[in-house]
């Protein structure tokens, strides 16, 4: 659905009110918010995300604006966005010189959304079959069914979410809602726990477009979606992370109870709360993203040492996916390294840490350290998923620094005579997997070829480690598991596994086993542990996972080399 000829100010009017972030009067704006809400307006630029991009960057370092920005700030932008849009043949720095030649603004932006992305059809569909399902619903009843079709543990970091969503479809006296306004309930509940900022109110405006969506997709008519119960939008009962008001909320909604919270004297204080300073002090702010990054790393640091031990495995995601677990948590806080950071099990992750923050950290320091609008739950969020893949970094550099230090000095007893043993049986069982894969690759294939190249490139310390099913003494393991190595590229893995299947008697020659008459070493690709094995310098850079680069940033401290041709195989169009 497209929107043609709304105005500027029209545009801004619907905008601050779903998203600007709340209880602050004059309304400002969180940069993370913000740069993901606009997505609506990018898709009619020239050049899409990038020129938002681009325009956004600009007027922010023209106003020296840090995370939180000014009504008139997005005011620049809006009107930036609507020259370019206007201008489609025109670069973005021409849009630029055009804003400081002070030419009129056109007076109309176009858009696509008003910051909620249209979900997939099958979204819709699922939404209003599993509304149908009753005339009236109950907080309890509605929690359990937003969080079937968003596939998410009806958990505390759940309920947090559906306690504020509640709260932008109900007023304070409703103890249930008709189905037809919890569909709008269920597809923001759905949304937010995919990543979408929460909104602050929902504006007349935001109901109709998805009004529009769900006929579009549903066929309902204007009868069956709710007008009158949603005609007065009103604040989110729960838009700031807010650690007493969460559990009185929660409390209220899971138990019916619609008078609990509305005298409290939280209610009182945040009402009476004075809004009407929008300046912060910078060195707040850098306040806050030191002790953000600070307890971060500590609770990373206390799963362990080395960067393997803050990871996730592939099956603990996994399981996360299907609804089997509950994901990363307090206890047990590790990161997916290998998934996107502002999606599943990261994005739950930074949810799980703002929680702590609040319950921890910021009681310990007065009030006025911590301004409310910096403790948005989404501002929070982003800044999690900024300043983990530097805390990554930095781990990453100690890491190669320590083993450097590691072969400098010299080998002293200071580990047990059971250490030193299950670490050389470790390196042995590597350089007796390299060794087998390469006489396997000679005795089928003329070498050099590409198969050669990558076993050679990985050396035995590229190999991955396993772990020992049967652990009876004097009995020779036939089965282990193989461990995950988090840097390197998954794409080798059907590659490697090929290489284990062939035998060493071939066309080119005949490999004796070192072990003759023993059984052959299964090893079990299913990957439930991560390999602590340091991450191995100077590979060609089509070696290591492309997402674990991108999310760590760890180019430049791997010295890595030049790609190198992978084989293709059958399904694939391109080599990897």
């Amino acid at each position: 659905m497209i929107h043609n000829g709304i105005t500027i100010q029209q545009f801004m009017d619907i905008y601050t009110t779903t998203w600007s972030v709340p209880n602050t009067i004059p309304s400002v704006f969180s940069l993370e918010v913000l740069s993901v809400t606009l997505q609506g307006v990018a898709q009619f630029l020239p050049e899409g995300s990038t020129a938002l991009h681009a325009i956004i960057d600009f007027n922010v370092k023209q106003a020296a604006c840090d995370e939180i920005l000014s009504l008139s700030v997005l005011q620049k932008i809006l009107v930036m966005v609507s020259k370019a849009q206007s201008y489609r043949g025109i670069a973005i720095q021409s849009i630029i010189n055009l804003d400081r030649n002070g030419e009129d603004p056109p007076s109309h932006i176009l858009f696509g959304n008003l910051g909620l992305r249209r979900a997939q059809t099958w979204v819709f569909q699922e939404c209003q079959r599993l509304c149908a399902a009753r005339s009236t619903w109950l907080a309890v009843e509605a929690f359990e069914a937003c969080c079937k079709l968003a596939g998410t543990p009806s958990d505390e970091i759940s309920q947090v979410i559906f306690t504020s969503v509640w709260g932008l479809i109900t007023l304070p006296s409703d103890v249930s809602v008709t189905g037809n306004t919890l569909l709008v309930g269920m597809y923001l509940f759905k949304a937010v726990m995919e990543g979408s900022p929460l909104p602050r109110e929902l504006h007349p405006a935001v109901i109709e477009l998805l009004r529009g969506w769900f006929q579009e997709v549903t066929h309902m008519n204007s009868q069956q979606f709710p007008d009158v119960e949603l005609r007065h939008p009103r604040p989110s009962m729960n838009p700031v992370v807010d650690i007493d008001m969460i559990a009185t909320e929660v409390v209220k909604t899971m138990f019916g109870s619609a008078t609990m919270a509305q005298d409290s004297e939280i209610n009182v204080a945040r009402n009476n709360y004075n809004t009407s300073a929008t300046q912060i002090d910078p060195r707040t702010t850098k306040f806050i993203s030191q002790l953000f990054s600070e307890t971060l790393k500590n609770l990373l640091d206390r799963e362990g040492s080395l960067i393997v031990d803050s990871l996730a495995t592939p099956h603990q995601v996994q399981y996360f996916k299907e609804g089997k677990s509950f994901g990363p948590t307090i206890s047990d806080f590790k990161i997916d390294w290998m998934g996107e950071m502002k999606k599943g099990w990261n994005l739950r992750a930074a949810r799980v840490f703002s929680k702590h923050l609040m319950d921890t950290v910021v009681p310990s320091y007065l009030s006025t350290s911590f301004p409310e609008k910096l403790l948005h739950i989404d501002a929070l969020t982003g800044k999690f998923q900024r300043l983990l893949p530097r805390i990554l970094r930095t781990k990453m550099l100690e890491e190669i620094r320590r083993e450097e230090n590691d072969k400098m000095e010299v080998d002293v007893d200071v580990k047990s005579d059971d250490s030193r043993k299950q670490q050389k049986r470790r390196h042995d069982r590597k350089n007796k997997l390299y060794r087998s894969r390469c006489e396997k690759i000679m005795a089928n294939m003329e070498c050099p070829n590409a198969f050669w190249n990558i076993v050679f490139e990985l050396g035995p310390d590229g190999m991955s480690s396993d772990e020992s099913e049967e652990e009876e003494a004097g009995a020779r393991p036939t089965r282990s598991r193989r461990k995950f190595m988090f840097w390197r590229n998954a794409a080798l893995d059907p590659i490697l596994a090929y290489i284990d299947l062939l035998s060493k008697e071939g066309p080119h020659g005949t490999f004796a086993s070192s072990t003759r008459g023993s059984p052959e070493r299964i090893r079990l690709r299913e990957m439930f542990k991560n390999s602590r094995s340091p991450v191995k310098r100077g590979l060609p850079l089509n070696l290591y996972s492309r997402t674990w680069l991108q999310n760590s940033q760890t180019i430049p401290l791997l010295e890595a080399r030049p790609p190198i041709v992978l084989p293709v195989f059958p399904g694939q169009t391109e080599h990897i």
